[in-house]
Order: C-alpha cells, then sequence, then structure tokens
C-alpha cells in the first residue's frame, strides 16, 4: 500500500512548482526567470486557462509547458467548480474576451472571479458599483464577462460559496500564500491519486452493488479528499482509506481461500455472511450504531439518516457547515477503527471506548493545529465535542 504510484509520482513532481506562481510577495528567483522566458505572459494566469484558450509562447520553458500539460490531464483534482475557477484571474478573462478590459476591474481591487459573487451568485453591476466603485465605463466588460460565465454555466456557482470549500490551489491563487499544512509535492501527488483507483474500480463496484446506488467519480473524489483536508490523523485516513477499497478480508473470503476457515459472522454467527453484514447489519453492532447516531446529532447538531454509505463511506449530505464536518469524521471513523482492532473477535465495540478514542484525537488535532497552523483553526469543532463531553459524562459511566 505504501509502494508509490511512480507515473503519478513523476507527474505530481512537474506539476508542483506551479503552485509557486501562484504566491505573493517574496518568490525564488526561478519564478521570475520562467516569467521573463514567456514576457508578456504569467504563467500564474496561464494555469487557469484551458488548453483551447491558452497562448502558446514561442519561449516558454519546456518544464513549464510540462507542469501545463500534466495539470490539464488532472485539472478537476485542483479546481472545485468547472469550465471556470473561481481563482481565475480578471485579467485572464483577456484571453476569452479579446476586447476585455481588465484594468479597471484591477484597480479597484478585483483581482479574481471569486471577488464577482456572493453565496454562489454573480452578483449585479450595481453592487460591484456600490462595492468597488467601478466606473461606468467597465459596463460594457461587465456585460461581456456575464455572458461568457453564462455560456459556461458559472452564473450561478452553488458548489463554491466561501474559500474553505475551495481547493488548495484556488486558495493560494487567492490569497497569494500556500498553505502552512500543504506540501506542495506531496500534496499534488495526494490529489491526483485517489480517483485513479476508486471511480470504476472493483471495490467501487462492490459497494455500489451492496449499497443499491451509483456514485460519480466526483462524489468519489470528494469522499476521499474531504477526508485528507479535513483531518490530520494519518491513522484515521488510512481507515477511510481501507474501508473504502474493501481491505479487510470477511469471513466468505476467507472461507474461500481457506475452505476450513468457518464462513459464518464472529458475532452473530450467520453463515455466508457479506462485508456490508461485518460492517453495519450484524444484529450486534445495530446498538452500536444508533448510539452513534445519537451522539452526532447531540455533539454536533447534526440528525443524520442511519445509512452505511453516510456512515462507512462517509457520503454526507451538502450544506454542514466545516466544523461540524470535521467532528463528524472524527467519531465515524474513530468508530469504524474499533470494529477494525475486533475483526476476527466476537466482541462488540463500546461507545466509553469510543468517546475516549476521540477525545484522545481532539487532543492530538489540539496540538497539531498549535504547532502548524493557526491556534483558533480547530477551536469550533473541539470547543462541540468538549460542550457535549461537559453535559453527557455518564456515558463513559455506562
Amino acid at each position: 500500500m505504501a509502494f508509490p504510484n511512480i507515473k503519478f509520482y513523476y507527474q505530481a513532481a512537474v506539476i508542483a512548482p506551479l503552485l509557486t506562481h501562484l504566491e505573493r510577495g517574496n518568490r525564488p528567483q526561478w519564478v521570475t526567470l520562467e516569467n521573463l522566458a514567456i514576457k508578456p505572459f504569467l504563467t500564474a494566469n496561464l494555469i487557469w486557462l484551458h488548453k483551447r484558450s491558452r497562448p502558446k509562447p514561442t519561449s516558454i520553458p519546456a518544464q513549464v509547458q510540462l507542469a501545463l500539460q500534466f495539470r490539464d490531464l488532472h485539472r478537476k483534482k485542483f479546481e472545485t467548480a468547472k469550465p471556470l475557477s473561481m481563482a481565475t484571474p480578471i485579467e485572464a478573462m483577456t484571453y476569452y474576451i479579446p476586447t476585455f478590459h481588465a484594468s479597471p476591474w484591477k484597480e479597484r481591487g478585483i483581482s479574481h472571479l471569486a471577488q464577482v459573487y456572493e453565496s454562489g451568485k454573480l452578483l449585479s453591476f450595481e453592487r460591484l458599483q456600490a462595492t468597488h466603485n467601478l466606473p461606468h465605463t467597465s459596463q460594457y466588460s461587465y456585460i461581456q464577462l456575464k455572458s461568457l460565465l453564462r455560456a459556461a454555466h458559472t452564473d450561478d456557482i452553488t458548489e463554491a460559496k466561501n474559500t474553505e470549500e475551495l481547493s488548495i490551489w484556488e486558495q493560494t491563487s487567492l490569497t497569494g500564500k500556500i498553505p502552512l499544512t500543504f506540501k506542495p509535492f506531496s500534496g499534488c501527488y495526494r490529489l491526483i491519486l485517489p480517483c485513479q483507483y476508486i471511480s470504476g474500480s472493483t471495490s467501487a463496484s462492490q459497494w455500489e452493488m451492496d449499497l443499491q446506488t451509483s456514485f460519480t467519480e466526483g462524489r468519489w473524489s470528494s469522499m476521499i479528499s474531504s477526508v485528507r483536508k479535513l483531518i490530520k490523523s494519518t491513522p484515521l485516513i488510512e481507515q477511510h482509506q481501507k474501508t473504502i477499497y474493501r481491505w479487510y478480508m470477511v469471513p466468505l473470503h476467507l472461507h474461500k481461500l481457506y475452505p476450513l476457515t468457518s464462513a459464518m459472522c464472529w458475532r452473530c454467527k450467520q453463515d455466508k455472511v457479506s462485508v456490508l453484514h461485518i460492517w453495519w447489519r450484524c444484529p450486534h453492532l445495530i446498538r452500536y450504531w444508533e448510539d452513534i447516531q445519537k451522539i452526532i446529532a447531540e455533539a454536533a447538531g447534526i440528525q443524520l439518516p442511519l445509512d452505511p454509505k453516510t456512515f462507512l463511506l462517509l457520503d454526507i449530505p451538502r450544506g454542514i457547515p466545516t466544523n461540524s464536518k470535521k467532528l463528524l469524521y472524527h467519531v465515524l471513523l474513530m468508530a469504524q477503527k474499533l470494529i477494525a482492532r475486533r475483526w476476527k473477535s466476537s466482541e462488540t465495540p463500546s461507545i466509553p471506548n469510543l468517546i475516549q478514542e476521540v477525545d484522545t484525537q481532539s487532543m492530538y488535532e489540539t496540538s497539531f493545529s498549535k504547532a502548524y497552523t493557526r491556534p483558533s483553526h480547530l477551536s469550533n469543532m473541539r470547543d462541540q465535542w468538549r460542550v457535549w463531553r461537559s453535559s453527557n459524562i455518564q456515558h463513559s459511566s455506562r
């Protein structure tokens, strides 16, 4: 499982330097040299352009050309909205609209597409005039921009309502700074890797068959990337990967490999049970998952449907606040980990044990946030858990 995919590893190594072009302020000298080679173009603008609209400077360095080519292959992994990202620089619109005048917009602080949206809706010209003092002469440019966005179906973006829902690349473009917790090389490798394996794979098909549903490639990607983004604990991230890829061998599989091994469930002794039975349908686990549903409702204020696609795959309903989602991920992944620790055992995990483990993970996340991010980074999630713990001490003594 730890052996890297050489193809994606190489592509990530080539793509990663492009992220430095999106930073503002003191940048390495090689960034300046690469931009001088393609002047008057800027690599930071070319990154966000689609291949068919991107100019082709004759003097573009080979490493930049190859990096853009690889990034085009994985564009949907780096951008949340399509076909135009909210992080697209406003001056890049001149490549889509040759007569677009970007200077008045930049002079008044509108540097990216995200600034002409609010809650996923394109702002009116009157609103932009009021907030950024755009001149009347820019109204024609606004009409051009609106027409382009409408044609691209991005005049109403419901997926990117705030910066927390944007990708690392988009956040870097908007803020001019790479997040401290994101390492460009390893981060790019993780971004381009997941969906190549799960979408359309045997494990994905088996889950869809067991759950009698289907997920789009984007939905599988969201399940994986959201956990990686919101959780810093490697064991919990690994647990999610193992569950999704059906890494654990259930009795039926073991019986096929080793005929002398029993095909019965270790807990309820039913014969020839499936993966879904071991994780979810076993009668000995019903109360366990119901109690977890109650904990999530009380601690995070979220009433989740008692559904294996939510509790096992983490296909979380949209609209849940980020901090509540972090808490939800910690509880559900630790619940899965406790089942995995008792693999091949008749013992059922206990709620007091789960609470104790989430307490430990909360301390881990607290230490991580103090060391690598802003002190308040995970405070809301921790506070939610602590408030619930203080008012439900009786759970730990049951």
